[in-house]
């Protein structure tokens, strides 16, 4: 043998070699993407598979490309290929290309199959990991990997709310995924024999921990998997999104590490991995360690071998480089490669692929060497589209293009074939098309969700897609059924993205709230024929104006509109006409309510009135719509408004809505350079200074568009009328004046102080200028919203602010007075300027004065007013990204009625102040009355003594905002303090909310448009969602309550093992123990041994349980707890003492006994932890009641070895 063969003998040797197969993505466990396969020296083309495209998951995310491309498989001489289109792993003969056999999953399937030992294994994002026989498709196991069937809106489509996105890897007889992409649900990794699908390991507790985020700040978040999971040795890659991978032990499932806050702008769905590295985003990592060893590009392709690495490397896609594998930082050569990325080694040979080919380059040997080598093109071809995937098995090569065609070469010299996917014609019109008719003409529905239940012919299914542009999720209890019409809708090319079939019967069915605008069969009832079921339905329907429309003679239609009245149901419209019985939700959500101006209302009160969003919070939808045609982070945009169901969104030259239950972008207006004031990517203050250019009403939407007013139609975006304010020549994106709608009066200011022109003439610093050119106007216009009449005018002695304009009680609040900043720049001009101030009250429908105040005193750069209290408060705005000028060391109150100061106070105080009730909530975390500003104090859950209010958060740009029972904001990822419970700062871990405040409860929906535009921080997500109250998710806090020593315990709870704090319903506040979740009162407590095993596992894994979040963590091996109550007691006092209790790991009887005593009284004798709560992961409470503590609560277990505790509650007895 030469010596260039042993070389390339060498470069063959891999880590895991399956010979002619492909079994998984690139290739093998550690994405390796090589094989020791030879192909053919002159490959042809033997067929060609045209498909629909595939479809990605996140449109505008370049680091989470998944779907953009066929990712097939191949064992043997089958091909398995996944749809996200049609919901569907196919098995395809590599020799014809025909297909051996579907079978179709309930969601979509993003990453590609794995292949072992006949079975074929896949993720779908309906949350199970499915194994079935690779040779007929027949199903021999599924595995949920979600803890229920919740399902959701994700990206666009009906899915679980944990898909498995952690792409399955498989090693050692073992397969590896994850279920679950955002920490605050719940993220689930697992290792599964792959043979049975029983569990080896899972760990669900990784997606609960106190860590760094981006920015060097802590929250509560964790993994958020993503993309193909890798393994090597004893090593599990996790792939985060946006972020970097997680490394797990293979063997037992603990992370040992995630270095998310160091990931920077890094992070990517695809990782790869050999003994020493692992490569993801263009870096490389020491694997051992998790720190960054070298800059490696990971171009959309890296070779991995025992001895070499190949890469195209950075922005120079016209080189491939070869790194020794045993030190990256040594490179043997730089190769000439001619626009062709490197993305697979089969044999002697590197494959590349260019823009329109694909070709095969002979290996060079590997020594280093300081020229740039020539490659040696052994084989080219054309490929008709973008080639972006490429794989080597059974001699033969396949190339995925992005269009959804997969080429096939192999040494055999013969006619090609072309395999088209051809659409199977429509059915004729026949009885189902004027039925289908007939629905659409009596509901009026065309856009949105659509449930059918029960497919019956299957041809309501597809009259509804050829008519409408409804999404289709059909229900059908019968499985032969169910297969039958997915077939023919996927023949029909309508499957998955238009219309879906789920094989369920109604009534376990867990479809999310608020989703469908239409219910629809073509079957009688089909079930809904109880008042159960009729709740059930009514609970999907979208508000203001979801409709189920149910077939039904008219002579049987009294029954059912009998139990529909029955039912109860609030705000319901019930129709029937000759061919149907109807009920639709009118209206909107009871306790919801809208948020229609810049700080919620007219009055600047900064709250949602909104009583349904409350905490615990969990998803309804996620993704939907694009952020990149919204307006930059730091330029500071409006806020989102809420109304009628619908969210609006503003970008530089467009104005969206949103459907506010599903994520649906139900239209886009263009209007050019209406956001231009805020389209700046450096920091400014946008509208914290200057204000919204818009507000919504149920009825319309009016815009400040240069010198006119736009009205648009809420539900189509089309523009119902216009109305000239000025005379002046100006842009869309020169005003930005106030305007704001008290019941039918639109109120605009009129002229703002400093034009583009006066201050280009007067050689004022235009980056001064920019944005003090708006902030103030000399005028305010009272006009008809509907009409445009003109009603009335007020002027200014000096200028209005914007921020200082409040409305309620039927009049309006302005404070006529000028920065200092702005008064220079008209002195700049040679003008003067009137320097009084004044606090206004004008009548709103005369435009007189009721009332004002003259005083140098007045220092508000802001205004809001109480309705409820009649009170107007004068503060400043001042926050992150504000003006310099604005005032942050006073608050002052008067009456809204008469103008008299009722009181004023100095101190700290940052903005914008939210008015809740008679509270007063400042943006640094303060409380104080609205009634007589005097601090706001609560009663300590722990001792019960009287404590001032504090809020407290970690790093964040935006402002605070609230609604009744949430104060939101970002606290390092997107955060929220609950009101209802005064539990302490909790976090949405998986994303940032935006530097612009976009946490919004409204219409029963905390909604979260993706105002992050051009931030490439690595949050593993980056998506619009909506959120709804969850009572059953998990919600841990931190706060910086103080215990002292000296404080008497009068109610407590220990949460052993858990991720941080939580105060539950009846008052007992919950402590993490060990401290791991931010500042925490620390109680004095001695547990023996100091260190015993301490678990955590998510609360969805426990069955049954009164407090799961509880008894999901714990400790075992404990020998004795003993917790100070009161270090100064004169005497014993009464305690209710509640231990809990759940086992995690015994299944059977007997497996863990021992006894408890409290205050070295035996009070429990051999308890069975599985006995008493008749199976494992099941909750036991004991409770003991008038416990005497004195000084010391002490409880001991024995035998210590077998003993199990997960919380200790102390509740006194004592009214003292």
């Amino acid at each position: 043998m030469n010596k260039k063969a042993i070389i390339i003998s060498i470069v063959l040797l891999q880590s895991i070699c399956f010979c002619a197969d492909w079994p998984m993505w690139r290739g093998d466990a550690s994405r390796s993407a090589s094989t020791s396969e030879e192909l053919p020296k002159d490959l042809q083309l033997q067929w060609v598979y045209e498909l629909h495209p595939n479809a990605m998951a996140w449109i505008d995310q370049p680091r989470m490309t998944f779907g953009n491309v066929y990712e097939p498989i191949v064992a043997g001489k089958t091909m398995y290929i996944g749809s996200s289109v049609s919901d569907k792993v196919t098995a395809v003969d590599t020799e014809t290309c025909e297909e051996k056999w579907v079978f179709y999953t309930e969601g979509p399937v993003y990453f590609a199959p794995v292949f072992w030992q006949e079975k074929v294994y896949f993720g779908s994002d309906d949350g199970y990991m499915y194994c079935l026989d690779a040779e007929k498709g027949n199903l021999l196991w599924k595995f949920k990997g979600a803890p229920s069937d919740k399902r959701i809106i994700g990206n666009e489509r009906l899915i679980s709310a944990w898909p498995v996105r952690g792409a399955p890897v498989l090693l050692d007889g073992k397969i590896y995924f994850s279920a679950g992409i955002w920490p605050f649900m719940g993220v689930f990794i697992y290792a599964l024999d792959a043979n049975t699908g029983k569990v080896i390991w899972s760990n669900s507790k990784s997606g609960s921990m106190f860590m760094l985020q981006p920015h060097d700040s802590p929250a509560f978040s964790g993994v958020a998997p993503q993309g193909y999971l890798a393994a090597v040795g004893d090593k599990l890659l996790v792939p985060n999104g946006r972020s970097v991978p997680a490394v797990f032990n293979r063997l037992t499932g603990e992370l040992l590490y995630f270095k998310h806050a160091e990931s920077k702008q890094n992070g990517e769905y695809q990782v790869a991995a050999s003994k020493k590295y692992f490569f993801n985003s263009k870096i490389t990592y020491n694997l051992e360690t998790g720190k960054t060893d070298y800059w490696v590009g990971f171009n959309n392709g890296l070779v991995l071998t025992k001895n070499a690495v190949f890469a195209n490397v950075g922005d120079d896609s016209n080189q491939i480089r070869a790194y020794n594998s045993d030190d990256i930082s040594e490179m043997f050569w730089k190769l000439q490669s001619d626009d062709a990325m490197v993305q697979l080694q089969a044999g002697s040979k590197l494959y590349a692929l260019g823009k329109n080919f694909v070709k095969a380059i002979e290996i060079p040997e590997l020594k280093k060497t300081k020229d740039v080598l020539s490659a040696k093109t052994v084989w080219k071809a054309d490929i008709k589209g973008t080639p972006a995937q490429v794989i080597a098995a059974d001699k033969k090569l396949f190339v995925s293009t992005k269009e959804g065609s997969i080429y096939c070469f192999s040494g055999k010299n013969e006619k090609t074939k072309t395999i088209a996917f051809k659409k199977k014609e429509a059915a004729p019109k026949d009885a189902w098309s004027d039925y289908t008719g007939k629905i659409i003409v009596t509901t009026g529905v065309k856009e949105g969700f659509c449930l059918v239940l029960g497919t019956g012919t299957g041809r309501l299914i597809e009259e509804l897609v050829n008519k409408t542009k409804l999404n289709i999720i059909a229900v059908e209890p019968d499985g032969k059924k169910a297969e039958q019409v997915r077939k023919n809708l996927d023949a029909l090319g309508i499957y998955g993205e238009r219309a879906v079939v789920l094989q369920e019967s109604f009534e376990p069915l867990e479809l999310p709230p608020y989703m469908a605008e239409l219910v629809v069969s073509e079957e009688p009832y089909f079930g809904i024929n109880n008042q159960e079921n009729i709740k059930k339905l009514y609970n999907i329907l979208r508000p203001y104006g979801g409709t189920v429309c149910l077939p039904e003679k008219k002579e049987k239609q009294d029954a059912l509109v009998s139990e529909i009245k029955k039912s109860a149901l609030v705000s319901v419209e019930i129709k029937n006409n000759e061919s149907f019985v109807l009920f639709s939700k009118t209206g909107s959500l009871p306790n919801s309510a809208a948020w229609t101006h810049q700080y919620a209302d007219a009055s600047n009160s900064c709250v949602s009135k909104d009583d349904l969003v409350k905490a615990p919070l969990g998803l309804l939808w996620f993704g939907g719509s694009s952020s990149k045609s919204i307006l930059p982070r730091h330029g500071h945009g409006p806020s989102e408004q809420v109304v009628g169901g619908r969210l609006f969104i503003q970008g530089p030259d467009m104005l969206r809505a949103v459907d506010v239950y599903t994520g649906r972008v139900l239209w886009e207006k263009s209007l050019p350079d209406v956001g231009a004031f805020y389209n700046e990517t450096s920091h400014q203050a946008g509208a914290n200074g200057v204000g919204s250019n818009y507000v919504s009403v149920a009825d319309g939407i009016y815009v400040l568009y240069g010198n006119k007013c736009l009205r648009l139609d809420p539900a189509t975006g089309k523009q119902l009328s216009e109305f000239i304010l000025t005379d002046r020549n100006l842009k869309p994106g020169d005003s930005c004046g106030y305007i704001g709608i008290w019941k039918d009066l639109l109120i605009v200011t009129n002229f703002t102080l400093l034009n583009k022109a006066e201050t280009e003439d007067a050689k004022i610093n235009p980056a001064i200028v920019k944005t003090w050119r708006n902030v103030f106007s000399t005028q305010i216009m009272c006009l008809n919203r509907n009409s445009g009449k003109v009603l009335w005018k007020y002027n200014a002695k000096s200028g209005f602010r914007h921020n200082s304009i409040a409305m309620g009680g039927d009049r309006i609040y302005c404070i006529d007075n000028l920065s200092s900043v702005v008064v220079s720049m008209i002195k700049q001009k040679g003008q003067t300027i009137s320097d009084a101030k004044k606090l206004i009250a004008l009548d709103l429908a005369t435009g007189k004065v009721d009332w004002s105040v003259s005083s140098k005193d007045l220092f508000g750069t802001w205004l809001g007013y109480s309705e409820e209290h009649d009170i107007l408060l004068q503060a400043g705005r001042s926050s992150s990204d504000a003006l310099p000028d604005e005032p942050r060391n006073q608050l002052s109150a008067y009456s809204g009625k008469t103008g008299k100061q009722l009181w004023s106070k100095k101190g700290e105080f940052s903005g914008p102040c939210m008015l809740n009730g008679d509270t007063i909530y400042t943006g640094n975390g303060g409380a104080y009355s609205l009634l007589n500003g005097e601090v706001k104090k609560y009663k300590n859950p722990i001792t019960g003594t009287d404590i001032e209010w504090k809020l407290t958060r970690n790093y964040g740009c935006n402002s605070l905002i609230a609604s009744k029972n949430l104060i939101t904001f970002r606290s390092a990822a997107a955060g929220f303090y609950d009101l209802e419970t005064n539990s302490g700062t909790a976090n949405l871990g998986g994303f940032k909310s935006g530097c612009t405040s976009n946490l919004i409860a409204a219409d029963g929906v905390l909604n979260a448009p993706d105002y992050t535009y051009t931030c490439e921080c690595s949050y593993q997500n980056q998506s619009s969602l909506g959120l709804i109250y969850m009572p059953e998710n998990e919600m841990w806090t931190f706060n910086e309550l103080f215990l002292s020593s000296n404080n008497q315990v009068k109610r407590l709870g220990i949460n052993f093992g858990a991720p941080g704090d939580r105060q539950d319903k009846e008052g007992t506040l919950w402590l993490d123990y060990p401290s791991v979740g931010g500042p925490s009162p620390e109680p004095k407590m001695k547990v023996v041994p100091a260190a015993p095993e301490y678990f955590s596992n998510h609360s969805s894994m426990i069955k049954e349980g009164k407090l799961k979040w509880v008894s999901a963590s714990g400790a075992k091996g404990v020998e004795s707890v003993t917790l100070t109550i009161n270090k100064n007691a004169v005497e014993a006092v009464p305690y209710t003492v509640r231990l809990y209790f759940a086992d995690p790991e015994n299944k059977k009887e007997g497996e863990r006994v021992f006894d408890v005593s409290i205050q070295g009284v035996k009070l429990i004798d051999k308890f069975d932890i599985i006995k008493e709560a008749k199976g494992p992961d099941c909750e036991v409470i004991k409770t003991f009641d008038k416990i005497l503590v004195k000084d010391t609560l002490i409880v001991e277990f024995s035998p210590a070895k077998d003993s199990l505790l997960c919380g200790l509650e102390v509740i006194s007895n004592s009214k003292k």
